[in-house]
């Protein structure tokens, strides 16, 4: 019979004990963490932008959302099911509505464009991607621009 002496058993415990607290931790992370903001805890600079652009919709909610080490904050607004993205950085990187979004939230360059090749549309989608900007209408066609507005395709 095998004798196991105390001081590798205790060793083998926090070994256990280290592992199962990493992959928690790596768990945690992974599967991201949402908390929903006190009025007094939502940045300044969200309630400026929403203020500014929609000014006639005011904040249901906010989300500080961390998914796989990234930190978001998803805004509600109360009219039109109005949802706003913001980065960590506090700028916008997604606006979605029922409704027409407004003209001065997207670049004067795409709008334009969209004006003159979609007049009986309505921007009802912005989004900000690493390295182009995506657009969406009412017709449910999606556009695509790089960083500086110039039209890239017709998403399909």
């Amino acid at each position: 019979m095998k004798t196991i002496h105390p001081q590798h058993d205790s060793i083998r415990r926090l070994f256990s004990i280290f592992l199962s607290l990493f992959f928690l931790s790596f768990s945690f992370f992974t599967y991201g963490q949402e908390t929903y903001l006190q009025n007094r805890e939502i940045p300044l600079k969200i309630k400026q932008y929403t203020k500014t652009y929609f000014p006639n919709n005011n904040i249901a909610y906010v989300k500080k959302d961390i998914d796989h080490g990234i930190l978001e904050y998803k805004v509600q607004l109360k009219l039109n099911d109005t949802e706003l993205s913001f980065n960590k950085n506090l700028k916008p990187i997604k606006i979605e509505s029922h409704k027409e979004l407004p003209r001065k939230v997207i670049s004067y360059k795409i709008w334009n464009y969209i004006q003159k090749h979609y007049p009986r549309q309505k921007v009802v989608e912005w989004e900000l991607k690493n390295n182009y900007q995506e657009v969406g209408l009412n017709n449910h066609v999606d556009l695509l621009f790089n960083l500086k507005g110039d039209f890239i395709k017709k998403k399909l």
